[in-house]
């Protein structure tokens, strides 16, 4: 297919089934399965920038690359380091646990010039909650996200890129355990 072209309702479908087994797999802090769904390649980058509340006239942008990043990855070996500390019984911000749940919607498929990549842009809801003690402790956060998806020569969808863009300019709560 061809950029431009419009994705066979079968694609679309297979892509928002993707994006569902990805949130579900979340959720469940299955990390390493989370992972496989990540495709290898000197292309890859996994993006979410801190955004900054900016006059519209300001000439320095809300975000861009180089500056504060809430998560910036240019390898999957880096994303399966922090997948590891999230999953590592010893880490103290998960005691206990945070119960997760992503949510995926506006799922819109584009073709490119590639007839194996795919870009496709998604809102995520992620809602976090955990007992502290004394009291249940819960928020929520909402992005926009880009991803490049790549199908590999057995078929597979992959991640090859994401860029997620917060709608917040202060996260609402201080460590985000989870990836979005």
């Amino acid at each position: 297919m061809e950029a431009g072209n419009a994705p066979s309702p079968t694609l679309v479908v297979e892509v928002q089934q993707f994006l569902y087994r990805e949130a579900r797999l979340l959720d469940a802090e299955r990390y390493q399965e989370w992972l496989d769904l990540i495709t290898e390649g000197d292309d890859f980058e996994y993006w979410m920038p801190a955004v900054e509340s900016r006059d519209r006239r300001d000439p320095v942008p809300a975000y861009e690359r180089g500056r504060l990043a809430i998560l910036e990855a240019r390898h999957k070996s880096e994303l399966a380091v922090l997948a590891k500390s999230l999953a590592d019984p010893a880490n103290l911000a998960q005691h206990p646990p945070t119960l997760h749940m992503h949510s995926i919607s506006n799922i819109e498929v584009e073709c490119t010039d590639n007839p194996c990549d795919f870009r496709v842009h998604s809102v995520v809801t992620y809602f976090a909650g955990r007992w502290r003690g004394v009291e249940d402790v819960s928020f929520q956060l909402h992005a926009r996200r880009e991803d490049l998806l790549r199908r590999s020569h057995e078929g597979h969808l992959g991640i090859a890129r994401r860029f997620i863009l917060p709608r917040h300019t202060t996260l609402p709560n201080a460590a985000l355990t989870t990836f979005l």
